[in-house]
């Protein structure tokens, strides 16, 4: 199987993930927090409402 067709995790690159929650104050952040460490992950988090810490635009 070549490299192009393995998956991030298999050719240990880093993913990047983005958790989503309506206000972005604790669901997504804490999803943030707990993965922040991962060896092959790049978190960020955000929220859909326009009152939220970091929106999504």
């Amino acid at each position: 199987m070549s490299n192009e067709n393995m998956n991030p995790a298999a050719r240990h690159e880093r993913i990047n993930v983005l958790f989503v929650c309506s206000r972005n104050q604790w669901r997504s952040p804490t999803a943030e927090r707990v993965f922040k460490r991962h060896p092959l992950m790049s978190t960020r988090s955000a929220g859909t409402s326009p009152n939220a810490r970091c929106t999504i635009n």
